[in-house]
């Protein structure tokens, strides 16, 4: 009887740990949706100040100029950000998508896009820290639909793109500043990355 109770135990407290984590993911899916528009939109509409809000390299090597500086913090984030707008605007596309900015080529203003679906996916890293401070996090893999109506605006994956299918990889601002052992001033899913779907591109 011990070991029949035993197997209740662990199957209800499996059962329960299970609905607290489809909460929990279901919650920060809706968190990750309302981000990743928010970033496609400023993209498309050219709003380099919610792009740079919203980009994770560059909060990154933000929180690393205020956790390093003192006295001319101000100066040096003027001048990063001032950097991270040009290096935007002077950006060349690059058919891997593996360039830094490469999304603005992919959302351009005239085109259409739909979020197709939300992964959240525990991600357990190790940035050059001892084992013991190994990170364990959630990070989200958005995939999004994108339709490009004017095929000159559209990007030239090896030829003009009609409409196809990516992936975006999005990190939470909190966990960007745990790997720098530092503090968010705020809560937000950053973009980290996109890439497209094998198999998805159709052509002009």
């Amino acid at each position: 009887m011990k070991k029949i109770h035993w197997i209740v135990l662990i199957v209800l407290c499996t059962v329960v740990v299970g609905a607290g984590l489809y909460v929990y993911l279901k919650d920060d899916t809706e968190d990750v949706r309302r981000d990743i528009i928010t970033y496609i939109d400023a993209i498309r509409a050219g709003d380099f100040k919610t792009v740079f809000d919203y980009h994770a390299p560059s909060q990154r090597r933000r929180l690393l100029i205020i956790k390093r500086s003192h006295d001319d913090v101000e100066d040096l984030l003027e001048e990063l950000y001032k950097e991270q707008k040009e290096s935007f605007e002077q950006a060349p596309f690059t058919t891997d998508l593996t360039g830094e900015w490469s999304e603005k080529f992919i959302f351009p203003r005239d085109s259409d896009y739909r979020i197709v679906d939300i992964e959240m996916v525990v991600d357990t890293e190790n940035p050059s820290q001892p084992l013991k401070d190994i990170v364990e996090r959630i990070n989200a893999v958005v995939t999004v639909g994108v339709n490009y109506r004017d095929k000159s605006t559209a990007p030239d994956i090896n030829g003009k793109v009609k409409r196809a299918t990516y992936r975006i990889k999005m990190i939470h601002s909190e966990n960007v500043a745990r790997t720098l052992r530092g503090e968010v001033e705020y809560k937000r899913w950053l973009f980290k990355a996109i890439s497209v779907v094998d198999g998805s591109i159709e052509y002009w």
